[in-house]
């Protein structure tokens, strides 16, 4: 059986800029989606980890409310980590957007 790829990620920011990023949300999921065309991000104020480091989380369902549920595939190694570096980076160039 083929199972559709995970297209989307839900990213929560570090602890301690939470907030700073949740300000400027829409300049980073923007960013991500144009570094990374082939995904859709969201981004979620909570999380049940109060982590030092932008958590990616992949959704691995497909479907909407109602439907089946289908399980995606799980992302490509390394796609994970090479999101978080992106989200590390859009934080570390001021230019993204944190000095505005």
């Amino acid at each position: 059986m083929n199972q559709p790829q995970v297209k989307q990620f839900v990213i929560v920011p570090p602890v301690d800029i939470r907030e700073s990023i949740l300000m400027r949300g829409e300049r980073l999921t923007a960013w991500l989606q144009r570094t990374f065309p082939a995904y859709a991000f969201r981004l979620e104020r909570r999380s049940p980890l109060d982590a030092a480091a932008f958590q990616v989380i992949p959704i691995m369902s497909a479907g909407r409310v109602g439907d089946a549920i289908v399980m995606c595939e799980a992302p490509a190694p390394g796609l994970v980590k090479s999101i978080r570096e992106a989200c590390e980076s859009f934080v570390a160039d001021m230019g993204q957007g944190l000095s505005a």
